[in-house]
């Protein structure tokens, strides 16, 4: 699936030969393939170890095949190999007989947290703010720092 895709997208790039084994694939970035070291630039063919697009453009400029640059872990004859051994059944855990004390399960050991409880902000728009109001002469709009009433014996 991923290797199909990266032949589709490399069908588009541009590419130059450098040397017999280097090339310089021109997509949004100019990149670097080496296919002797089986190396891209973009390093996601290091990673996947399955040809980038880059690569894919440079084996199919050079009219070889692909697949030979993939791992040979992702073959489909390592695929077969790795369900070579027997696999043996897993048993039913319905028919075995388990004794009471296995089956209680108990609630995790919880510890309470240091500190005080955070509590939820009430978003501003529901929030009522209250007016201003002066110390002095009990007028809202303002507060004692700014009062400018005579003070009232």
């Amino acid at each position: 699936m991923v290797l199909k895709e990266n032949i589709e997208k490399g069908r588009l790039l541009d590419v130059k030969q450098a040397t017999a084994d280097i090339f310089e694939v021109q997509a949004h970035k100019t990149t670097c393939v080496d296919l002797e070291k089986k190396t891209c630039t973009c390093r996601a063919w290091d990673v996947i170890r399955i040809p980038c697009k880059h690569a894919c453009a440079v084996i199919s400029y050079m009219k070889r095949d692909i697949y030979q640059y993939c791992d040979w872990f992702m073959s489909i004859e390592a695929f077969k190999k790795s369900y070579d051994p027997i696999l043996y059944p897993i048993p039913d855990y319905e028919k075995r007989s388990v004794p009471r004390d296995e089956i209680e399960l108990l609630p995790p050991h919880t510890i309470k947290r240091k500190g005080r409880n955070k509590t939820r902000r009430i978003n501003n728009r529901t929030v009522y703010k209250r007016p201003l109001k002066c110390s002095r002469c009990h007028s809202e709009g303002h507060n004692r720092a700014t009062c400018n009433e005579p003070i009232a014996d």
